[in-house]
This record gives C-alpha cells, structure tokens and sequence, in this order.
C-alpha cells in the first residue's frame, strides 16, 4: 500500500438520520427468538432459517444500528481522536496491550502503555506504579505556592516537560517525580534562602537553590543534571559567567591600544618626553571604565653612548587617571630631567 492509496473519510455515520435500534452488546433468550441483533451473537440463528420454517427477516434497524455504531467510530478515527482510559472497557479486555496509546484527561498530550493486560488508569495517584509513561504532550506545569512542605507531583504535572515553581520558602523542601525515564526541564522562580530537592519517592535527586533553572534527567530510579555545571551559567564578563572570545579582543592592535579580558583590561603604548621638565604625558586610546590599576614605563630611546644615557622612567604621584598618566624620566647617572626621551607603557586596569 501506498501513502497516496488513502481511502475517503467518513464525513457521516452510516444512517445518521435514518431508523436504527441501538444494538445490545449481549444477547438473551428473547433476543435469540425475536431474532434481535447483538454484539454478542450477531444477527440470531432464526434471521438465516427460511420464513416456512419458522424464520424471522433481519431488521432494517438493526443493519442500521450496527453499521451507524462502527462507522461513527471510524468517523471519530478519520477526526485524529481516541479514547480516554476506561476502567469498565479495561476489565471487559483483561487490560491494555503494550503499545497501547491513550489521550490524556486534559487533552494535551497521550499517554504509552508498556505493559500487557494493564487496568490501571494512567492518572492514578502517583503512589501507583501505573505502567504507563507521557508522550508528545504540549505546555507547562506550574506549581505555586510552595512554603515549607514537600510536593509529590501528580501524573498530569509530571508529564510536561517544563516544570516552573513559584512560592516563597521558608524551609528546604523536596518535588518528588515519577520513577520514568524522562527530562525535564525546572524553572525555580521561589525565593527564599532555602534549597529544593528534586528526586523520585525512593530514589536521589539534586538540590538546587531559589532563582535557577536545571535540566534534570531521571532513569527510571534517581534523577540527575542533564550537563555539568557550566551549562548553566550565562555568557559575560562578570563574576560567575562564561566569557566568549570577544572578550579577549585588542583594540584597535596590539601595538598601541587595549587587551580585554574578563575581569580587566590592558592597555599599550608609547609616550615622549616633550619639554625640558623630563615629563611625559600618556593618553589611553580610552579611558580604563572604573580604575587605572597602575603603569610599567620601559625606555624605548635608542642608546647613544653606553648606558650612562639609559633613563630612569617613574610615575608622577597622584597624576594616574583613568583616562591617562604622566610620568617622569631621569638620567641613569646624573640625576637631571632628560628630553626627547621615549618609553613605552603597560597599564592594566577594569
């Protein structure tokens, strides 16, 4: 069969509108001898005998009724619906097969059997090892309220896969999951100084603190993080997150601008000396945002004759900002203010 080979739907139930009894699911003796329809028996012995004999034509209601009742079925199938657990269908089947797919109560997601000749509802109290597990179900659980008590989740909460709490806790408490093996995904919206406990009934969990998000996994006894820890910290420049590469920039070369790291900056250049005083002022290509930590002068003037020529290059007290600097170059041997000299800097700052 080809996918292109799909039959029509049914837009109505045979005999919508037509005379039709409603068929009997067991057949009795006055059944039998009327020559009523049931599911049981079908259409009686005595509707097949001839009329000489004794027999009874097969209602034009009955046909009716029993082709109404399963094309209306298949009308309910052609619509993408199915049927919602039923403990008196259940026992009447001795349980659903494995495999089985119901829809959930609150219409947004189904749930999978996967054990054979199971009667138990899939939204039983979660005390009960059910045999059933969620799929494809669509929204959020959000659980409120949470103080100092434990929480055991129900079925229908545990089934989405994105959990958000709210509440104001008072003491550290515990959200108790079904033993399936799913992810979710647990938005801690409380506040509080206290921590939650995310485990199954009998098995361990993690702990995680107010205002977090954690991806969490259970494999059918104790839950776990899905990542490690750096998963959850966001990308910056602060304390606790995650810096990408265009923190660790240079601006605008490495020659003569500024080195960005996390927590700092480290600015480069060249500064001259351009009176008679020795002193040299230092522009940053910009300004350091909170302080200017402190400056390393390194002379870059050719040596003319030994290093009796060589200066000694210092900072000027109280003149470092954080847009620049001035500092002050002496003679390596006669103690006098030098000009024209040149050195380069390394100032580091944030």
């Amino acid at each position: 069969m080809n996918s292109s080979d799909i039959p029509a739907r049914t837009l109505k139930a045979f005999g919508v509108n037509g005379l039709k009894n409603q068929i009997s699911t067991d057949s009795s003796s006055s059944s039998d001898s009327g020559g009523v329809a049931t599911y049981d028996k079908g259409f009686p012995e005595i509707t097949m005998q001839p009329l000489s004999a004794g027999g009874i034509p097969p209602s034009g209601r009955d046909v009716n009724g029993i082709l109404y009742a399963l094309s209306l079925k298949e009308q309910w199938t052609d619509a993408g619906m199915g049927y919602q657990f039923s403990g008196d269908f259940s026992s009447s089947i001795g349980g659903y097969p494995k495999g089985a797919i119901l829809p959930a109560t609150n219409g947004t997601g189904s749930w999978l059997n996967l054990v054979d000749g199971n009667t138990v509802s899939p939204e039983s109290v979660p005390s009960v090892t059910t045999g059933w597990v969620p799929i494809m179900n669509y929204g959020v659980s959000s659980i409120s309220g949470l103080s100092s008590s434990s929480v055991t989740l129900t079925f229908l909460q545990s089934s989405k896969d994105r959990i958000i709490l709210s509440g104001t806790l008072t003491a550290n408490i515990s959200l108790i999951f079904p033993s399936w093996m799913k992810s979710w995904t647990i938005v801690n919206n409380c506040t509080g100084n206290y921590n939650i406990t995310y485990r199954t009934q009998s098995g361990s969990g993690i702990t995680a603190p107010t205002g977090t998000v954690e991806k969490i996994y259970c494999d059918g006894a104790n839950i776990t993080r899905e990542f490690g820890s750096s998963a959850y910290r966001n990308v910056g420049n602060e304390a606790g997150q995650i810096p990408d590469m265009s923190y660790f920039s240079s601006n605008p070369s490495p020659s003569s601008g500024s080195f960005n790291f996390p927590n700092a900056v480290i600015k480069t250049g060249t500064t001259t000396v351009s009176g008679t005083d020795g002193i040299a002022t230092g522009t940053f290509d910009s300004p350091f945002k909170t302080a200017c930590l402190g400056v390393f002068l390194v002379e870059t003037t050719a040596i003319a004759s030994g290093f009796n020529s060589v200066c000694v290059w210092a900072l000027a007290i109280g003149e470092t900002t954080r847009a620049g600097f001035k500092a002050i170059a002496v003679n390596r041997t006669n103690p006098a203010y030098v000009s024209g000299e040149s050195a380069g800097y390394f100032a580091i700052g944030y």
